[in-house]
Order: structure tokens, then sequence, then C-alpha cells
């Protein structure tokens, strides 16, 4: 079973991807807001995203671009803890977990629709490519 494509565009967007998270480096690399937390975290956390986003441009199975993205949203929700035991960053934090759950029902729920109709999650099997009403009409 193909979930991942390895053509041009996918490498494109995967330079694309290192190019930004180069300037990330150096960009939170020069920043003082940083200089009392633990950096070592911050950039295992950016190299997990990084290689989020590199299945997530990948991808041809609606199955791999949801593990993509829960990969890449797990990484951004994680980071708003960095400021420790603010009361702040953890409220916003359960308020993000939340709207990640309403979206992980949704993502399952159209997941299966699409199952249902095509019997398949491949975007070459199911014809989604080829025919977008079927999409929209989701």
């Amino acid at each position: 079973m193909d979930t991942l494509a390895f053509d041009p565009f996918a490498s494109f967007i995967k330079a694309i991807v290192i190019v930004a998270t180069i300037l990330v480096i150096v960009i939170s690399r020069n920043s003082n807001e940083f200089k009392g937390y633990h950096t070592g975290e911050y950039y295992v956390l950016l190299a997990v995203m990084v290689f989020g986003m590199f299945l997530m441009a990948s991808a041809i199975d609606l199955i791999m671009v949801y593990l993509s993205i829960e990969i890449v949203s797990l990484c951004l929700y994680s980071g708003r803890l960095f400021e420790g035991k603010n009361p702040v960053s953890q409220r916003g934090f359960i308020k993000i977990c939340y709207l990640w759950c309403i979206f992980i029902r949704d993502y399952a729920v159209g997941l299966s629709i699409i199952f249902g109709l095509t019997g398949t999650t491949n975007y070459f099997e199911s014809g989604m490519l080829s025919k977008p009403w079927m999409v929209q009409l989701i």
C-alpha cells in the first residue's frame, strides 16, 4: 500500500520547509525569549515538526495526511507550554486541546464518509483527484 509519493513537487515543498526551519533556528538563537529555558526540547520539537511536515508533503493517503497533521499539531501545542508554570500558557494549552479533539472528531467522520463512498483512502485509487465533486459534497 503506497502512502507516500516521492515526486518533484514533494521535494520542492520539503526544500521550502528546510529553508523555513533554518530561518526559525537562526531567529530563535538570536532571540532573548529563550534565555531561561531549556532549548534542547525546543529543537527536538522543531525536528519532529519538520518530520511531520515532510510526511505531509509526500502523503497520498488520507490516513497519512491525518497522522502528519497530528504530529505537527502535537508539536505546536506542546510548544505552547514552554512558558512553564504560567497559568495563561496552561489555559491556552487546554483550549487548544479542546479544539484539537473537535478536529480529530470531524476529520474521522469525513474520512469514514470518504472511505464509505470510495472503498479506499488513497487519493489516486479513490478517484478524488478526477472527481472533485465527490469531496465537495462532503
